[in-house]
């Protein structure tokens, strides 16, 4: 900026020396053409250097002027450039986030749509379910219907099959069968009924005939017979004799026979309620062992404690508090717990105390295992200013 300053001064100071030089020149030739020749008038004009400072200095302040008004000019040509250069930015950016919006409506209406659409579509599918399930369930039952129909119908046949059979003169397997197909086909019952019908009539037939072949034989044979009869009513009657003692031997023998087996009866019941009644009596003094241990240990669970049992200032008439001790086979305290609280917080704690400052009840290894587990393990003590119980 500054040397630009200084260029226009310089210009314009060459420029004065060249129309001095240039004003100066003829009047040089002049002289050299003619020095005797008659000076002739000069026509020359008077600068004066300091009003001609003085201007060049005004012309050089309004190239100034002029140039920084053409820098400011630039400068507010650059900043509405700028500014009209960030209006459009800012109106991109604006149209931008329009359509971004816009964009972002557009995409939200979408989803919403299709949200509706789902909807729409779950609802439609739930209510195809339902139908489905409703029709499902209606022939479910028109099927149960009908198999009840068909059972019944089944029964039904069944019941006039078995009354239709009930009354016939037959054989209980011949009935055996007929109840299977009354069961299983009853509509070939009357079939069977009827071959069974015609199978009797034709053994009656052929009963009939041999009952009177066998008459006829009899016949002969009684002919036959009263020809023999006195020497057979001999032997007959040695046989009925023989036969006879025979049957009377034979049931003496099963008489002595059913009375030893009666007696051996007898003295084997009366071992069996003898050993019962001795595993009853073993077992009742068992009961009566096992409750008087559980008592006396819990006697003496309750006098351990009681001897450890500092009863606070607190405690008064009526109060109780009820402990549950936990113990181990060992007869070490596994845990207390207070389940029935006497309401004041020393009290509880003073039972707690005492059952902790016995540590452990010796005598539980004395017990067996399986009393001890099962009437022991848990013990409830019950504390009161006067006294503890279980």
């Amino acid at each position: 900026m500054r040397i630009r300053s200084y260029i226009l001064p310089i210009v314009l100071a060459l420029l004065v020396h060249v129309c001095v030089v240039l004003l100066l020149v003829p009047h040089w030739f002049q002289h050299k053409q003619d020095p005797r020749q008659t000076p002739r008038h000069i026509q020359a004009t008077m600068i004066d250097l300091k009003s001609l400072a003085t201007e060049v200095a005004n012309q050089q302040q309004i190239a100034e002027a002029k140039e920084e008004a053409a820098q400011k000019q630039a400068e507010q040509a650059r900043q509405a450039a700028e500014l009209e250069k960030q209006e459009q930015a800012e109106q991109a950016r604006q149209a931008q986030e329009a359509e971004r919006k816009q964009q972002a409506e557009a995409q939200a209406q979408k989803k919403k749509l299709e949200e509706q659409k789902q909807q729409e579509d779950q609802k439609k599918l739930e209510e195809l379910k339902k139908l489905e399930e409703k029709k499902s369930l209606e022939k479910q039952r028109i099927e149960e219907k009908r198999l009840k129909e068909v059972e019944d119908a089944r029964i039904k046949e069944f019941d006039e099959c078995i009354a239709k059979i009930k009354g016939l003169d037959i054989t209980a397997e011949q009935m055996a069968t007929l109840e299977a197909l009354c069961n299983s086909k009853p509509k070939e019952v009357e079939s069977a009924i009827k071959a069974i019908l015609e199978k009797k009539a034709d053994e009656a037939e052929k009963k009939k005939l041999a009952e009177e072949a066998k008459k006829k034989a009899a016949e002969k044979q009684k002919q036959e017979a009263a020809q023999k009869a006195a020497e057979a009513e001999k032997l007959k009657a040695a046989e009925a004799a023989k036969k006879k003692a025979e049957a009377d031997k034979q049931r003496k023998a099963e008489e002595a026979k059913r009375k030893e087996a009666e007696r051996v009866a007898a003295e084997k019941a009366a071992a069996e309620a003898k050993q019962k009644a001795e595993l009853e009596k073993r077992r009742q003094a068992a009961l009566e062992k096992n409750k008087q241990t559980v008592a006396d240990f819990s006697s003496y669970v309750v006098s351990e404690i009681s001897r450890r049992w500092i009863r606070p200032a607190t405690a008064r008439n009526g109060m109780q508090a009820t402990a549950l001790v936990v113990l181990f086979p060992s007869g070490e305290i596994d845990s207390v717990e207070i389940v029935q609280s006497s309401g004041d917080l020393g009290f509880d704690r003073s039972a707690e105390n005492a059952v902790y400052k016995v540590g452990r009840f010796s005598r539980a290894s004395e017990i067996d295992p399986v009393l001890f587990d099962r009437n022991l393990r848990r013990i409830k003590v019950i504390f009161r200013p006067e006294g503890l119980r279980y």
